[in-house]
């Protein structure tokens, strides 16, 4: 049997969160001549899980709860180590480094965090999860190798609050270009699946339903764009995201929308909403590297967002970007957006899939993080390197 590098990949859970989704691809796209993947999950399975164990790629999960303490699950965990002797241990969000942190360093495997936020406000955040934010930062010092940040925005964020800054390496989520592509018959089949007229304009904002993701600020933005175009239609998808939801449904009925908005929950392939949509709005307050928004610049669909994160970066000069919590300013560049010509709108959405195709391929990503961990590994004789770095800047605009 070959000798392959092993990688163990510990995540809270296999949901469809953007680290839970880069994580899915970046393990099924790795060369698996070289190296074999296993996962763990602290909670929940997700669908995720079933995607990774199809695709040949073992997972299994530590049986935890939220809001209970984990000693049996760390011994679970050290089980696991035990069994596949992996090189590296890569910990995905907080809740995993903390709990990749807590084992045995002795021998062990070569431990590198991942993070994927940037936005640390006592109103867009779980207490407890600031908790362990800031309790990550003392531990930054010693127990991780190297630290992931998924975008240059998270690692200021992070360098700010104490996270030793001389093991903060930055690597992009990727994306794949060949899966996300323009579709000239989706915008028809979306609008027929969703019972409004071929030429409504149809505005769409996939995320789920938290307080990051601002779902109030984007339903009063929509109110204006309705006063202005009552023609245009409003997309929104994600866990959470259903009319049973009444901080959600509530504020649309109030404003008279409910005929124009359009709640489906989550969606297994985003693919034909993003390609059909007219535009893509983002009104979050906060982003460490938004999926959506490169997968629907991808799929050449005109991109509004709040610049926050990296969105700005990840757009450039190829879309739209307002200030977070500005649902007025987003009203009127959603109204920008909607009123281009097509040849206008097919010209900037060629742009943006070159410039994903260009800078946040898949391809690109896969590379930065098997020659990452090639090289952690490699440097097994210290205990805290800190001099080597790996590390992909974004493009600026």
């Amino acid at each position: 049997m070959k000798d392959t590098f092993k990688i163990l990949h510990l995540i809270t859970g296999l949901g469809t969160g953007g680290a839970e989704v880069m994580l899915g691809r970046l393990v099924s796209a790795m060369d698996r001549d070289r190296f074999e993947n296993e996962v763990v999950y602290m909670a929940d399975a997700g669908p995720i899980a079933a995607d990774l164990a199809a695709g040949g790629i073992a997972v299994s999960g530590l049986g935890m709860r939220a809001g209970t303490s984990g000693p049996a699950a760390l011994v679970r965990l050290a089980a696991t180590l035990r069994r596949f002797r992996p090189r590296v241990l890569q910990t995905w969000m907080y809740h995993a480094n903390l709990m990749g942190s807590l084992l045995p360093r002795f021998r062990g495997p070569r431990l590198i965090w991942g993070l994927h936020h940037s936005n640390f406000s006592v109103r867009a955040n779980k207490l407890r999860t600031l908790a362990v934010i800031r309790a990550c930062a003392p531990l930054s010092y010693c127990a991780p190798t190297r630290i992931v940040c998924c975008s240059e925005s998270v690692r200021d964020a992070h360098r700010a609050i104490g996270y030793n800054s001389r093991k903060l390496v930055v690597i992009p989520n990727g994306y794949d270009t060949g899966r996300f592509q323009p579709d000239p018959d989706s915008g028809s089949a979306l609008r027929a699946e969703l019972g409004v007229p071929a030429d409504a304009p149809v505005v769409s904002l996939m995320a789920r339903f938290h307080p990051q993701k601002n779902h109030a600020s984007f339903i009063e933005a929509a109110s204006i764009v309705h006063q202005h175009r009552p023609d245009a239609h409003f997309v929104l998808c994600g866990s959470g995201v259903v009319w049973e939801n009444p901080s959600l449904a509530g504020p649309i009925a109030a404003r008279g929308l409910d005929g124009c908005f359009h709640l489906l929950g989550p969606v297994g392939d985003p693919r034909r909403i993003l390609a059909g949509s007219t535009v893509l709005a983002s009104s979050s307050v906060g982003e460490g590297m938004s999926n959506v928004i490169a997968e629907a610049m991808a799929c050449g669909t005109v991109c509004v967002v709040t610049d926050v994160g990296e969105s700005a970066n990840v757009v450039g000069d190829t879309g739209f970007v307002v200030p977070p919590q500005d649902h007025e300013a987003l009203a009127r560049m959603l109204l920008s957006a909607i009123g281009l010509s097509q040849d206008t709108r097919r010209s900037i959405g060629a742009a943006a899939r070159r410039r994903i195709d260009s800078h946040f391929n898949l391809s690109q990503t896969v590379h930065l993080y098997q020659t990452l961990y090639e090289a952690v590994a490699k440097d097994s004789n210290r205990p805290c390197p800190d001099r080597h770095r790996t590390h992909h800047e974004l493009p600026t605009t």
